[in-house]
């Protein structure tokens, strides 16, 4: 609820949209000592990522965009526990590598817009009822 929330209020303020968006995925993201994420950007119109824990300052998320001249500008957030970081899918971000020996966990969503969201319930409702299941 909280996260829903905060995307309503991002769309709301921030994008001065009257539309809807729904939370259509999440998973955990566990980034072990060592790894990292390539620049990408997801199937989504706005993404979020929520820090269970930070273990230090040194792995940020990182957003780029593209200037005029079609050079990356990179733009670091330093992110700490309990932080909700939302931002426009068309950023890709990017982790660099956790050099720390503890795991740094986080949930992260994508978003879709209310009609997709409601179709995907409505596919899922006829599935269900094809093979009679409540």
């Amino acid at each position: 609820q909280f996260f829903q929330e905060q995307v309503d209020s991002y769309v709301d303020s921030i994008l001065g949209s009257p539309k809807t968006l729904k939370i259509g995925s999440s998973w955990v993201a566990m980034m072990e000592q060592g790894t990292w994420t390539e620049p990408h950007t997801h199937i989504s119109i706005v993404n979020g990522v929520f820090y269970i824990n930070v273990p230090d300052d040194k792995t940020p998320l990182i957003l780029d965009t593209y200037n005029c001249l079609n050079a990356r500008e990179d733009f670091t957030i330093p992110v700490k526990e309990k932080d909700l970081v939302l931002w426009d899918n068309e950023l890709s971000h990017w982790v660099p590598e956790n050099k720390n020996k503890e795991t740094r966990y986080a949930i992260a969503f994508n978003t879709i817009s209310l009609s997709e969201f409601e179709h995907h319930t409505t596919l899922t409702n006829s599935y269900n009822k094809h093979y009679g299941e409540k």
